[in-house]
């Protein structure tokens, strides 16, 4: 019931109102078929996620959930490590959360290959009517197959 608890709490600081209503919508449900004696050990929680100490990003994650869902691209201003802007175009694929970062897979169709941006890095995002071709799925596949080869190879460098 721990990790239960510790990845609702975790929902609702780190991700949008949406996921969070839904992840304390099924704590609750799981609340009311408990017997009396056990619904304790739900709140009794030694674990304590943190707030995160995100910036308002440009992009909101409701519209990026959206825009992986449907399929549809991202129009971005990307501001890189130099402080220089470049517009883009993107296909997002996926999300990951470190530490206090979103960072989004996706294909660039400037850079015609797969990317991760950090979302505090977006300056500005608008969401698409185009959708972008094939399976959201395929493309996390082959995303995935990239980021192991590089792996790979970095680790033969290493040897």
């Amino acid at each position: 019931m721990k990790a239960i608890t510790l990845g609702v709490q975790w929902v609702t600081r780190q991700t949008d109102e949406e996921l969070s209503a839904a992840a304390q919508d099924a704590l609750s449900k799981i609340e009311a078929v408990l017997p009396p004696e056990l619904r304790h050990r739900l709140i009794d929680n030694d674990f304590h996620i943190g707030f995160p100490s995100l910036s308002a990003p440009a992009i909101e994650l409701k519209v990026l959930r959206q825009a992986m869902q449907q399929q549809m691209k991202l129009r971005i201003v990307y501001r890189d490590a130099r402080d220089a802007d470049s517009d883009r175009v993107i296909w997002p694929i996926a999300v990951a959360f470190f530490d206090s970062r979103r960072i989004i897979a996706g294909w660039c169709e400037l850079r015609q290959d797969f990317r991760m941006f950090r979302a505090d890095r977006i300056v500005q995002a608008v969401l698409l009517a185009d959708r972008y071709p094939g399976k959201r799925r395929d493309l996390v596949k082959q995303w995935r197959v990239q980021v192991q080869e590089a792996r790979d190879a970095m680790a033969e460098e290493a040897i």
